[in-house]
Formats: C-alpha cells, sequence, structure tokens
C-alpha cells in the first residue's frame, strides 16, 4: 500500500494501480507491506424459543442474527449461559445494569475476576458457523450469550435474558 500527495487531483490521475510514480508532481508520502483492515462482528442479536420451560424437559432453540462483518459466511458463533446473579457482579454499579446488555466478561485472561468461567458461564455451543443451537438449562434466572469470531480472530458478543427455566 502506498500513500500518494499531490498539489492537484489531475496529477494523482496519471498513476495506475499496481504502479509507483514517477510521475510529476507526486509523491510517495508513505510505503507499507499488504495489510487486511478487520473491524470486529457487529450489531448481532440473540433471541430464544421459547421464553419459558423446565429445567432438563425443555429444549430451547437459541438463534443469532442480524451480524455485520467483512465477510459474514465466515463468522463462527459460540453460546454460553450465566447465572443471572452473575450479571449483577460483573457491574460496578447498580445503575449501569438498569438497561440489559453484554456484561464485562473476560473470554481469555483465565486469572482474571471477569474471566467467563470463574463467573459461572458455561458452555452451551462451541465454536461452529451455524448460528443456532438446541439446548437444555439448567433452573434459575440466567442471561444468555453469544460470541461471533471472523476467519481474522477479531470477536465481539451480545447478550439477552432468560429464558425462564
Amino acid at each position: 500500500y502506498v500513500l500518494l500527495q499531490a498539489d492537484a487531483d489531475a496529477a494523482l490521475d496519471a498513476v495506475s494501480p499496481g504502479t509507483l510514480p514517477p510521475v510529476a508532481d507526486v509523491t510517495v508520502a508513505a510505503v507499507s507491506a499488504a495489510f487486511v483492515p478487520d473491524q470486529a462482528p457487529y450489531g448481532g442479536q440473540l433471541s430464544v424459543q421459547p421464553l419459558e420451560g423446565q429445567a432438563v424437559r425443555t429444549t430451547f432453540e437459541l438463534t443469532t442474527s442480524d451480524w455485520f462483518d467483512e465477510d459474514i459466511a465466515s463468522l463462527d458463533y459460540a453460546m454460553y449461559y450465566f447465572p443471572m446473579a452473575s450479571y449483577f457482579r460483573l457491574w460496578d454499579s447498580a445503575a449501569a445494569a438498569l438497561s440489559f446488555s453484554l456484561p464485562p466478561i473476560d473470554w481469555h485472561n483465565s486469572s482474571s475476576p471477569r474471566y467467563w468461567a470463574r463467573v459461572g458461564g458455561r458452555v452451551l455451543k462451541t465454536w461452529s458457523r451455524s448460528p443456532f443451537a438446541r439446548v437444555s438449562l439448567p433452573a434459575g434466572d440466567n442471561f444468555l450469550v453469544v460470541r461471533a469470531r471472523d476467519d481474522l480472530g477479531a470477536e465481539s458478543g451480545c447478550a439477552a435474558v432468560g429464558p425462564t427455566v
């Protein structure tokens, strides 16, 4: 990749893709190795059906959708269950938890007090391309998290309250 600088647009028009100047009045401002800009997936939703059921007996269907990424087809998804009590422990203040959103969970540092397994998280579905999962859940109030990861390793997630079990 090359950043070019010129005093007039016409000078840049004379540069063809794949070649470096010499073109009069064009200066090479910077040259870099090839790179791929990558933003983490964003905008996803998580839905669950039915909205209530019995522990172990009811099969809940989890679906994630509405993700945006440079290559949607390359996204992998993982899904998790958390007891609702851990949701409130993860926020520093009760006011921050008034509007439900993905709490500050640490997904990578196992020594962190916010590490997903330390705050009661359980894997419902390991990483795969499928945006669906059929699971049974333990009794109690809970919230669910889906994480999306692209082929370059960028990750993000979203959460949903429930279902009632």
